[in-house]
């Protein structure tokens, strides 16, 4: 007797592939997938030297791009909103002079 392989689609990829965010389209995953597996694949088979080595990235930028753009599948406002460029907070004391050696500062080893 032979018994066939049911695939259960309560875990796995195939289930993921209906996972999206609430109001987006459920046609959202599977388009971006498909965007992406066909940028990947026409890359590494008909682009030339260093553009088949950078298939998957370029895959995958798209694939995200038309995730992003086209579905709206992710939130990009706490990009915008991040501090791009900044320094952390330096603790400077309120006193600190160099030319006097008692001060404690760093460089009275080096004054006379």
């Amino acid at each position: 007797m032979r018994t066939h392989f049911v695939p259960q689609t309560s875990c796995g990829a195939s289930s993921k592939l209906a996972d999206v965010p609430e109001g987006a389209s459920p046609a959202a995953a599977p388009v971006t997938v498909s965007v992406t597996l066909l940028v990947i694949v026409v890359t590494v088979l008909r682009g030339s030297g260093l553009w088949q080595l950078w298939g998957p990235v370029v895959g995958v930028v798209a694939g995200t791009a038309n995730g992003g753009l086209v579905f709206g599948l992710y939130d990009t406002a706490s990009v915008g909103e991040a501090g791009w460029v900044g320094l952390p907070p330096l603790p400077i004391p309120d006193s600190i002079s160099a030319s006097d050696p008692s001060s404690g500062s760093c460089c009275r080893r080096f004054c006379w």
